[in-house]
Formats: structure tokens, sequence, C-alpha cells
């Protein structure tokens, strides 16, 4: 299930149905205190704010972070700092 809400982000618009991205959020709720799972949805969820996503799936990506994110994160959104677009999501 997990991976098939992952598999909606890549297409994720403005005003679409965001309904099955709620696995992503509930993995979220449910990985507190789960330091390998926040680790997993770190990982991916960086995947959408560097990759080529959809400005909608990269919004969505860098709130979720904002729960999730640790160390591994600090280097990649560093890197986007000086992107006239992101940067005030990368902080």
């Amino acid at each position: 299930m997990l991976d098939q809400a992952f598999e909606s982000l890549k297409s994720l618009n403005w005003g679409s149905d965001p309904s099955p991205l709620t696995a992503i959020d509930d993995a979220i709720a449910e990985s507190h205190g789960n330091t390998d799972a926040r680790k997993d949805l770190e990982q991916r969820l960086l995947a959408f704010v560097t990759g080529d996503s959809t400005e909608a799936a990269k919004d969505y990506a860098f709130r979720q972070l904002f729960l999730v994110a640790g160390p591994a994160s600090v280097e990649t959104l560093g890197g986007l700092l000086t992107n006239h677009r992101w940067s005030h999501m990368a902080r």
C-alpha cells in the first residue's frame, strides 16, 4: 500500500485527489519511535524533492519531510537553499 502511495505521488498535481497519499501520512504517523522506518520515508521523500517530480509532489514531499527529516537530509536540503523556487521549503 505504501509503495502504491509513492507511485501515486509521482503524478500528483494541484487539484488532484490526495486520498491515495493517506498511506504515506499514516506511515509517517506510525513511524514515531521507529528509526529505520523514518529513515526509509526520509529517503523516499528526498527522491521527490530532488527528482523530476511535479511541483505538487515536491511541495507534498517537503511538507512531509518536515516530520521525518534527520541528519541525512541536511546535505540534500542545503543544496536546495539557492534554488529560488524551493529555498523556502528546504529550510
